[in-house]
């Protein structure tokens, strides 16, 4: 009887082991994938500023679509922007472009609706 209660402790053990490994082999992917999906987002929100003054044309255009599936291409396109301008530090400029929107589209009630539902306005 004494063997295998020996046996039983060793066992444990290397149970103990086997999931302490798992765990931190686990918490090592998981901090690659971040790292990961932060070098993707960086270099999305780079091609993005390459690119913005195009996506501020684009974004006014779809506006003056004047239709919901326009309007929410657009507000998907502010997004970006808004995330652009958080990652550079810029979110004053952005937020005065945004409250432009707002002043210049007031009677769009269906965009500004969208807009506040992601809270680029309130």
């Amino acid at each position: 009887n004494q063997p295998q209660k020996t046996e039983d402790k060793t066992e444990r053990r290397d149970i103990s082991s086997l999931i302490f490994l798992a765990e931190v082999w686990h918490k090592k992917e998981k901090e690659k994938r971040d790292k990961q999906q932060e070098i993707a987002r960086k270099k999305r929100l780079e091609l993005l500023a390459k690119n913005r003054d195009r996506v501020w044309k684009k974004i006014y255009k779809l506006i003056d679509e004047v239709n919901g599936t326009a309007y929410d291409k657009a507000v998907e396109q502010l997004k970006e922007l808004r995330e652009l301008s958080e990652y550079q530090g810029e979110e004053v400029l952005f937020k005065q472009k945004v409250e432009e929107i707002k002043s210049n589209y007031s009677r769009r009630q269906a965009l500004l609706r969208r807009m506040r539902g992601v809270g680029l306005i309130e």
